[in-house]
């Protein structure tokens, strides 16, 4: 009887033992390890919130929270995930982010808070109306042509309004290759965002454009190119008003509308007249709506 009351209390030691051991290595009610190197990128409505994930066995999950609109907002990423991208946030606030580790047991870590951001504010959503165009007030002394050919063809005919005249590039002398331009310079500036353009009638089609691009300038001196069209633009019928409009309202003060090509790739070019206008705009403040719709 001795013996067996020894060999049921031996088991009951050893049982006794191996549960100490376990808890002694349960770490579920022990605090995960903090995430760091944490920033915060401005993004257009929303922010950008990167860590570097800890290595650290007893990490399950990060909850990255925030005040919106008087209320806390939690965002749980998971043990494999360094970022997490919060939108619907407004450029006229400054957002801090709390982050908090957890592990299996929903035990949390100490809270780190990120330093102040500003989230970058949506762009002006504008739409592009030709129907509404409004033509430009453009003379002959606001405008250069690059070649102009001395014998036939001035400038001031690209504006009379008078399709049987015409402007025409150099051929007899200061000939050069294209690309060639008619430059156009606002007092202040100016939306410009297209033009009818029509060929000279007496004309060979191997000199009338095919293509064109629009180049801005603040200085008249520091040309960028924003728009080019695309190749081999119809050429006929000759008697035809041609429309192009260069994408936007583009605003400056000093324009260059470029001649790239021609069908013969002639080192002229000619044209009847041009026409220059601003498109009609439809503008959605982006921003406001979603302060509007802010919740």
């Amino acid at each position: 009887m001795r013996k067996i009351f020894s060999l049921i209390l031996s088991s009951l030691l050893l049982t006794t033992i191996v549960s100490c051991s376990d808890d002694d290595n349960d770490n579920s009610y022990s605090q995960p390890s903090m995430i760091s190197d944490i920033s915060v990128e401005p993004r257009v409505g929303g922010v950008l919130v990167s860590w570097t994930i800890p290595n650290d066995s007893n990490y399950f999950y990060v909850q990255t929270r925030y005040e919106k609109n008087g209320r806390t907002i939690n965002t749980n990423s998971s043990i494999y995930t360094d970022s997490v991208l919060i939108s619907g946030l407004l450029n006229k606030y400054e957002y801090t982010f709390d982050l908090q580790t957890f592990n299996q047991a929903l035990v949390g870590s100490n809270t780190v808070t990120t330093e102040l951001v500003r989230p970058i504010r949506r762009a002006l959503d504008i739409t592009y109306d030709i129907e509404n165009k409004t033509a430009l007030d453009v003379t002959a002394d606001m405008i250069d042509t690059y070649t102009q050919e001395s014998s036939e063809g001035p400038k001031e005919n690209l504006l009379d309004g008078n399709i049987n005249t015409y402007w025409h590039s150099a051929w007899s002398s200061g000939v050069a290759p294209l690309p060639h331009y008619i430059q156009v310079n606002f007092a202040e500036p100016t939306k410009l965002g297209g033009m009818n353009y029509t060929f000279r009638q007496s004309g060979d089609v191997n000199g009338r454009p095919s293509q064109f691009d629009l180049q801005v300038s603040e200085d008249g001196t520091s040309w960028e190119t924003v728009w080019i069209s695309q190749d081999n633009l119809p050429t006929a019928p000759v008697d035809e008003v041609k429309t192009l409009t260069f994408g936007k309202n583009h605003e400056s003060r000093y324009f260059r509308i470029r001649i790239l090509k021609n069908p013969g790739m002639k080192t002229y070019t000619h044209l009847s007249g041009i026409e220059l206008f601003t498109m009609g705009e439809r503008v959605v403040d982006l921003e406001e709506e979603a302060e509007n719709d802010y919740k």
